[in-house]
């Protein structure tokens, strides 16, 4: 659908970043869209045409739609140009921040016609705009929650934690998004489910992210694996790294580590021992090891034991 007819300067039209076209009435309608448009927020243009709706007001974030009404009702009311900056998002669901600047003249038959170009000046806003940070906070968190099963916040600033994700079978689901006082939640998990063995080990882990030492920008993303009892109360094995975010935040990810990556880590740890197995005494034919499931190595007369329980014969 295309109201409008082509003219001479349709041409220049097409070159100018995000152009388009409304017919204001009763109603405010898109009568024309540039294929630069399209290309902007990733609709084709039979997705953005219609005679009686504006479907391009649906892109526009829900905080900024009286800001972008505004626009309209100043044209409506005898104003040559307007502009004004609001959020749109594209098809993909990212988020553009852009500067719209409409002027509005009248046609032979009095038809109120305004036209439209926008400029993205998402890179240049970014950082100073809540919107366009809390989106990108938003997608970094989806991809870090395909990854761990459990997410917090870790905010020195005012000394709290939250959970900001946590898979559906923890006991963490209940406590997602509420600020809880960094070193009473901290110190009560680690007494409550962290493994005895382990607890200095952890306990040291977030002392030291207390102390900022995580948070400095040529650090390295420091890991931690312990064991602590999961929610269904048996005592497992977990695996977390701290992720810088800001000065005075970050992220603290976890995932349980299941049993046949521990397998598989010990297997490894065997390879290399085998390799160092040089001594005639301690000579094993590996082609009569069994597949194993569950094995450990100890000492015996005859040197090097594999105690073994899997399909061995």
């Amino acid at each position: 659908m295309n109201n409008t007819p082509k003219r001479a300067e349709d041409i220049l039209k097409e070159q100018i970043n995000g152009f388009h076209q409304y017919i204001l009435s009763d109603t405010v309608a898109l009568c024309y869209v540039s294929k630069s448009l399209c290309d902007l927020t990733g609709y084709a243009e039979d997705e953005l045409l219609d005679e009686s709706n504006d479907l391009y007001s649906s892109l526009i974030h829900p905080d900024d739609l009286k800001v972008y009404s505004s626009l309209f009702e100043k044209l409506l009311n005898g104003k040559d140009h307007a502009s004004a900056k609001y959020h749109i998002k594209r098809k993909d669901n990212t988020l553009l921040y852009v500067l719209d600047s409409l002027s509005a003249i009248k046609l032979e038959d009095g038809t109120l016609l305004a036209s439209s170009y926008l400029t993205d000046i998402s890179e240049f806003e970014s950082e100073n705009d809540p919107v366009i940070s809390n989106d990108k906070s938003i997608r970094y968190l989806k991809a870090l929650s395909e990854v761990y099963d459990k997410i917090f916040e870790f905010n020195t600033s005012n000394n709290t934690i939250k959970c900001l994700y946590s898979n559906n079978s923890s006991m963490f689901k209940h406590f997602e998004n509420i600020p809880m006082s960094l070193d009473e939640a901290l110190e009560k998990w680690i007494m409550d489910s962290v493994d005895k063995e382990d607890v200095e080990t952890v306990r040291a882990f977030f002392s030291d992210f207390s102390l900022n030492k995580f948070l400095k920008p040529d650090a390295k993303p420091p890991q931690i694996t312990y064991k602590a009892l999961s929610s269904d109360h048996v005592l497992r094995q977990y695996g977390g790294i701290f992720i810088n975010v800001s000065e005075s935040i970050g992220y603290y990810c976890c995932r349980r580590i299941h049993e046949s990556e521990e397998v598989n880590d010990l297997k490894d740890q065997n390879l290399q021992l085998k390799e160092k197995m040089i001594h005639p005494a301690n000579i094993i034919d590996v082609t009569q090891i069994p597949e194993l499931n569950v094995f450990e190595i100890k000492e015996g007369e005859g040197g090097i034991i594999w105690n073994t329980q899997g399909s061995g014969k």
